[in-house]
């Protein structure tokens, strides 16, 4: 019985995030409903309407963050997104998949980490275990292997996506910082 309760229950919240909250055209109003659901969203941060996301309190999104129009965010297995972060259109964060060796094809969750500076280009795929570390880019269209480790500083491109060439960035050197035209 406990489980049927707890399944209608996350079914609502299925719904109430991805038809209802997901369409609402004033940023503040969604920030705040999505902050209700559990989610972490640092100052700054916005995710653009019509983004789909599962399990709201398993996903946490920096300062300065920017999740565009029809992303797909997963936080079954859990999403940890850090500041600067630009997630471009149609791009998909995906943290669970199904054991391909089990005859019952169980679930498996591992955690997606996001550093800071990232920028994922439009229709990019990050799958379970992935660590995208710190000023790393990937390339519109990229999917990013499951437990890959993306280095800091770096494009990656491809399906699957692999080391391009680096950024060329003076590390250390203060970089601009995006600054919101509204407050």
């Amino acid at each position: 019985m406990n489980q049927r309760i707890k399944s209608a229950a996350g079914g609502l919240l299925y719904i109430f995030c991805n038809y209802f909250i997901a369409n609402i055209p004033c940023w503040t109003i969604r920030k705040l409903l999505y902050k209700l659901c559990g989610m972490k969203i640092g100052r700054h941060s916005r995710i653009m309407m019509k983004v789909i996301v599962q399990l709201p309190w398993r996903i946490s999104l920096g300062e300065r963050s920017y999740i565009n129009e029809h992303c797909y965010l997963d936080g079954r297995g859990g999403v940890s997104i850090g500041n600067d972060v630009t997630i471009a259109l149609h791009s998909m964060i995906i943290t669970a998949t199904h054991d391909t060796l089990d005859t019952q094809f169980s679930m498996i969750t591992e955690p997606v980490h996001i550093g800071n500076c990232v920028w994922v280009a439009a229709r990019a795929t990050i799958l379970n275990g992935c660590v995208l570390q710190d000023r790393c880019v990937i390339a519109a269209g990229s999917v990013v292997r499951p437990h890959e480790v993306c280095e800091e500083n770096t494009i990656y491109s491809g399906v699957p996506a692999v080391k391009l060439k680096q950024r060329g960035l003076v590390v250390g050197v203060q970089q601009p910082i995006w600054k919101p035209f509204f407050r």
